[in-house]
């Protein structure tokens, strides 16, 4: 935990602080243009703007194609682009796909990176929704390169969103974790909330994909508070359907039929009807999982009549024969499978997946329903040989996929270091030519140059490293310091706002230190401080941070514990710190003991420094109470 921390401090020292509230919007987000200024000469500027109000946007887009020959071919692509980006976010898909195919004419090498990498995005999104997922991975990849390249931080962690979505459970976190913290520091760093949402709502996808859904439904939510502050519609109904979904996954059904019926209202800002499928479908697909069939054939029937990708209809189709056989309507549970195994013939490349082959497993459950039994095992038999091969298969192909990329890393390296001895080669034979004069100077030149950025960069190392070690740990004990102990006490007390846990919060002092000071001086008192600093450190929870506050006062807070469990908690610090004898002979209360107050927090007490101050006030009752005692706050 801690180096998390260090690693914000690090951030915050080179960027400054970040403070992201429901009242605070960096700059960033701010939009200056309005819809009617909306222009030729602004087109790159509004991005911001076509997430608050797509539709709006959009017919003023419509407005400028008049002017539209008369720009120069920069300028043409911008607006094509921008055209495209509003009939994405209102779903417009059709649309969206002659304006991508518009654009492709206009889209070379000379085309600025910025909207190469944002062509192939969509080019990618184009391709997902027609089913051809290898096809739109490949897409992604070229975004994903040139973004990654050319540092574009917003392209490229939404391509990397899109394309998590297009990959097997298998083939998705190998990387994707890494990079997206990567992705994550760079957008906390520029203070942009925007992409720290964005980012947010990936991990939520990925955590997903991990099974791992409480995790992946917090990620989703804390996206969603920043999209509905910054007012994006789209990014909030898309962002509500996927925590519908992971919902759903971890069988929370109410919550999922919640959230899915919110995804329906917030949709109303599209033109599109055909949008309400995605929320019908998840409604209808919910309640099937949940075993209420009666209610779920309704909406199943009812998001078949809307406008839905062919392979989301191949699953309403699948829920719909598992329902009616369960019903005992085995002729409808016949006719309701046969049109989802079409479906996927169409789709060569869901052939063998984990999706077609629950077809195979629905047969096997309708001829079992049918009575004939023997047909009903044989073919659950092959579904299950079947699946656990594609299991052996998709192992095997990762552990090839990461040796061939392995093998394709070595090859870079090794064209780079051709690459460079080719280089030092062609500066030897330069160098040879040059006068001795001339040679001499330029080596006295790099030899001083080399020099003095090894001073500057040792110096502004030994500082940095100087600078963490004062503000997170306090060299005596080994404890962390006052400022980061009272800075994570705030970080903490924020969380627990959002999830409505427990904090407690021990403030604990050695009895009669300051005679122990006085009477045998500091390099005594120091060995005292630091053992019992040792005791207190090792009677805590991994979870725990104990620091140095003062003199000999030492501060625990205790994410996630409530009073009963501090109480132990500062019982099992006294009684360690008793059971280690630190005794000082020459004094007389030769046996050291501390005192410990305790404060938990409530709905009155949320402010750090009032926390706090509860705490110190029950130690100073625990003092006078005799002392190598414990005390609760009033």
């Amino acid at each position: 935990m801690k180096y998390s921390f260090i690693l914000l401090f690090v951030i915050n020292v080179f960027f400054g602080s970040f403070s992201a509230t429901a009242q605070e919007i960096n700059p960033a987000e701010r939009q200056t243009i309005s819809v009617s200024d909306i222009n030729f000469d602004n087109l790159i500027d509004i991005e911001r703007l076509i997430f608050r109000d797509p539709m709006a946007v959009y017919q003023r887009i419509n407005e400028l194609e008049s002017q539209l020959e008369s720009q120069n071919g920069t300028m043409q692509t911008w607006w094509y682009f921008r055209k495209a980006q509003c009939e994405n976010l209102l779903h417009l898909f059709h649309a969206f796909d002659q304006t991508l195919s518009q654009l492709s004419t206009l889209i070379s090498v000379d085309v600025a990176p910025a909207l190469q990498a944002r062509y192939y995005y969509f080019q990618g999104i184009s391709l997902q929704r027609a089913g051809l997922y290898e096809q739109a991975r490949r897409q992604y990849s070229r975004s994903m390169e040139i973004a990654k390249a050319e540092k574009l931080t917003e392209i490229y962690i939404k391509t990397k969103q899109e394309y998590a979505y297009t990959y097997s459970l298998s083939e998705l976190y190998d990387a994707s974790l890494k990079d997206i913290q990567a992705a994550f520091v760079e957008a906390y760093a520029k203070k942009d909330q925007f992409l720290i949402a964005v980012v947010n709502e990936t991990y939520g996808a990925v955590y997903s994909y991990m099974n791992e859904y409480e995790r992946s439904a917090n990620y989703y939510l804390k996206a969603i508070d920043t999209y509905e502050r910054l007012g994006y519609p789209t990014h909030v109904a898309d962002a509500m359907y996927a925590l519908a979904n992971t919902y759903r996954y971890g069988q929370e059904y109410q919550l999922a039929i919640k959230f899915f019926n919110l995804y329906l209202q917030k949709v109303s800002y599209t033109p599109n009807p055909d949008i309400r499928f995605y929320g019908v479908y998840g409604v209808a697909m919910t309640l099937s999982e949940q075993g209420n069939c009666s209610e779920a054939l309704t909406h199943i029937d009812e998001a078949l009549l809307l406008n839905g990708p062919e392979d989301f209809e191949a699953e309403l189709y699948k829920q719909k024969t598992s329902c009616l056989i369960q019903l005992n309507q085995l002729d409808e549970a016949e006719a309701a499978l046969t049109i989802s195994e079409d479906i996927f013939t169409k789709m060569p490349e869901l052939t063998g997946s984990a999706w077609q082959l629950e077809n195979d497993k629905l047969r096997s459950q309708l001829a079992y329903a049918q009575g004939q039994y023997k047909q009903g095992y044989d073919l659950l038999a092959d579904y299950h040989q079947i699946y656990a091969d594609n299991l052996m298969k998709n192992a095997s192909e990762r552990i090839t996929n990461i040796r061939n990329a392995a093998e394709l890393e070595r090859q870079k390296i090794e064209k780079a270091l051709s690459s460079e001895r080719a280089q030092i080669e062609n500066l030897q034979k330069t160098a040879q030519q040059q006068e001795l004069r001339e040679h001499y100077y330029f080596i006295v030149f790099l030899l001083v140059s080399l020099f003095g950025v090894i001073v500057v960069v040792t110096i502004l190392y030994r500082n940095n490293r100087k600078m963490i070690a004062l503000y997170v740990i306090d060299s005596l004990t080994n404890l962390y310091s006052r400022r980061f102990t009272f800075d994570y006490l705030e970080r903490v007390l924020n969380e627990r706002k959002m999830d409505k846990s427990h904090l407690s919060l021990l403030v604990l002092d050695i009895d009669d230190f300051k005679s122990v000071n006085d009477e045998l001086g500091h390099a005594t008192a120091d060995e005292v401080l630091k053992k019992i600093a040792k005791c207190t450190k090792s009677a805590m929870r991994p979870s725990d941070v104990v620091g140095r506050i003062s003199g000999e006062e030492l501060m625990c807070v205790l994410p996630r514990t409530d009073k009963m469990q501090a109480k132990a908690i500062a019982e099992r610090i006294r009684t360690t710190i008793k059971r280690e004898h630190i005794v000082i002979t020459q004094h007389e209360n030769n046996q050291v003991t501390v005192s410990i107050g305790i404060a938990t927090a409530n709905e009155n007490n949320i402010d750090a420094k009032n926390l706090y101050s509860l705490a110190d006030a029950a130690l100073y009752r625990a003092k006078l109470s005799g002392k190598n005692s414990i005390e609760f706050s009033a």
